[in-house]
């Protein structure tokens, strides 16, 4: 048994041999296809597990970002005391009394002539005083515009509620 030896070239995947030997040719050009295949597929591979990952990682940071910022808001979200929403404004509806809406947007019922609303100084949006006291128990903005009763300087025309009003 004689054994030869083959000179190869690897060039741009193309091997070069003897063209007395097409046989070896053809075998040695499927293992290099089957070579640069397995290498595209560790690629690909590569590549989804590098995506995977920066998502993930992404993922993580905007929820802990997003925790981190309901902890502050939660801290900041403090409810105001009973001195500060007796010095809120109040009107009995009726007939000479025009509103801007037809319903409390916190029960969402219809308002009634009689009916006591409050009416909240800057942006003038108007509660029942019974829904909207239960919201100040825990909050300090309007439930509408979400406009911070202790941050923002009124008008003449409204009670100031100082910062020592809170809970």
């Amino acid at each position: 048994m004689m054994t030869t030896l083959h000179h190869h070239n690897f060039t741009f995947g193309l091997i070069s041999s003897s063209s007395h030997h097409n046989d070896m040719n053809v075998a040695n050009t499927k293992e290099t296809n089957s070579l640069f295949n397995i290498i595209w597929i560790v690629l690909l591979c590569g590549l989804i597990v590098t995506f995977t990952v920066f998502q993930a990682l992404r993922c993580y940071i905007q929820r802990r970002r997003s925790y981190e910022m309901s902890a502050r808001a939660s801290e900041v979200s403090t409810g105001l005391k009973k001195s500060a929403l007796c010095q809120i404004s109040t009107r009995v509806l009726g007939p000479e009394v025009k509103i801007h809406v037809t319903e409390c947007t916190i029960c969402l019922e219809d308002f009634v002539d009689g009916q006591n609303v409050r009416v909240l100084p800057q942006c003038s949006h108007e509660f029942h005083v019974g829904c909207i006291d239960k919201w100040f128990e825990l909050h300090s903005s309007c439930p509408n515009c979400r406009n911070c009763l202790l941050e923002h300087p009124v008008s003449s025309h409204v009670v100031d509620i100082p910062r020592d009003y809170m809970v």
